[in-house]
């Protein structure tokens, strides 16, 4: 929204009136009021637009005692006024004290230039505060306009009055509003990551003088406030360095710093004390570095001509899935499109055929896991083994049954009794050895 001007224009026609303190000349263009036939006294109070002036007349004053009045406001807007509607919230402040003269909230809505505010009773004799708020509504929103112009009234001769408030726009955020440099975002999601507790906070003030920021929605926790011209920078945005998300001892608001999320709140103050919208900004802590949970090399074993499939599970998400550095003769590639290793945030698969030609032992892979805010884990290690030699017998296979007999130099053995075959090879077999007995096969223990 754009800053807007509103005119304020006063008469009476019996011997009260009021009028301004003394003070110079302003040197902008004074506000012209509609003639009404009266004694005319003008005064420019704060104009940087082009203000129209519009009469407020006021009923005869009976034996002095204050009557209702009326103020007509007139709406200059500069670049064209707003879309939404607002509530006009003003009030009579009295300057030596005592209690402010509360005016009935009025509507403003889009396109319309005037509107009406009634005084209750026009108060004499003292100098008082025309302050005029606007905001959504005036039940507690927060106000997004604000101006304020002393008149005082006492007796004097019949005269009309008028004056001009600029309405400044109250402190609000440009831009982002709020932004932590240092987090990472989370692919799609909304939340984003920090490394260390200790972040710069940019900010987006204007038309504000101070800038709040603390650890809760009420600004009670942690709570500190800097002047706009203690922030880096001299324009927008601006940065407030080295602000901590797990709170300060020296300010009684150490909260701990374990890992988690973690959330600031900033508002911006103008010279008033009129706050800006609440700006929050949720991340989550990540201090500490990845370590592998699971290796896994599929199969253990292979020979020349094999598959092979390394899979690895982290502790947490990765920014990527490593570079594996293999021992010569060995590649190692991802198992996914265009050689992707990621299956999940957390897993990476790594494929390979092994050559025919490859001599066997043990060929060794290793990597670091990298974390999506840059902590780096220890190193890990694997080994891919390659055996290229048949399993041989390290005996000749024995053959028993509980009636066996030798007939020549064979053992006979009665139909339909079990034949136990037992025999030692060289090294582990990957599966059980096949055995064919007449044709048929028989089965492991």
């Amino acid at each position: 929204m754009r800053p807007w001007s509103h005119v304020l224009a006063f008469a009476t026609e019996q011997s009260w009136g009021h009028r301004m303190p003394e003070r110079a000349e302003p040197r902008t263009s004074r506000p012209e009021p509609v003639s009404t036939g009266f004694e005319r006294t003008h005064f420019a109070f704060s104009a940087r637009l082009c203000a129209v002036a519009l009469p407020l007349l006021l009923p005869p004053l009976v034996a002095c005692a204050p009557d209702p009045g009326r103020f007509h406001l007139t709406f200059v807007w500069e670049g064209g006024p707003p879309e939404q509607s607002y509530q006009i919230c003003s009030r009579l402040e009295p300057s030596q004290g005592g209690s402010a003269i509360g005016l009935a909230p009025v509507s403003y809505e889009p396109g319309v230039g005037n509107v009406t505010l009634d005084v209750p009773a026009v108060p004499h004799g003292q100098a008082y505060s025309v302050i005029v708020d606007v905001a959504a509504d005036c039940s507690g929103s927060r106000i997004e306009y604000h101006g304020a112009a002393p008149i005082l009234l006492e007796p004097g001769a019949s005269f009309q009055y008028a004056a001009a408030i600029s309405l400044e726009r109250t402190p609000y955020g440009a831009g982002a509003g709020l932004e932590i440099p240092a987090a990472v975002a989370v692919g799609d999601d909304r939340l984003a990551l920090v490394a260390d507790a200790v972040v710069d906070l940019r900010v987006w003030p204007e038309k504000a003088t101070r800038v709040a920021v603390a650890l809760d929605q009420n600004f009670t926790v942690g709570l500190e406030e800097r002047p706009l011209t203690s922030l880096l920078g001299e324009e927008n945005p601006r940065v407030w360095p080295a602000w901590n998300l797990c709170g300060q001892a020296s300010l009684g608001s150490d909260l701990g710093c374990e890992d988690g999320l973690k959330q600031v709140f900033v508002k911006f103050l103008n010279a008033a004390g009129l706050p800006s919208e609440r700006f929050e900004r949720v991340v989550s802590l990540d201090t500490r570095a990845p370590s592998l949970e699971q290796l896994s090399v599929e199969p253990s074993v292979a020979r020349g001509g094999a598959a092979l499939v390394v899979r690895l599970t982290a502790s947490e998400p990765l920014a990527a899935c490593p570079e594996l550095e293999v021992a010569a003769g060995l590649t190692l590639g991802g198992c996914g499109a265009g050689g992707e290793a990621m299956v999940e945030p957390q897993r990476c698969e790594y494929c390979t055929t092994l050559g025919t030609e490859l001599p066997e032992g043990s060929y060794a892979f290793s990597g670091r896991l990298v974390d999506r805010v840059g902590h780096e884990s220890e190193g890990f290690a694997g080994l891919v083994q390659v055996d290229q030699t048949e399993p041989a017998l390290m005996e000749p296979a024995s053959l028993s049954a509980a009636t066996a007999e030798v007939s020549l130099g064979q053992p006979l053995i009665r139909a339909g009794e079990k034949l136990h075959i037992s025999f030692r090879v060289a090294e582990e077999l990957a599966i059980p050895a096949r055995v064919d007995v007449g044709g048929q096969l028989a089965e492991c223990d």
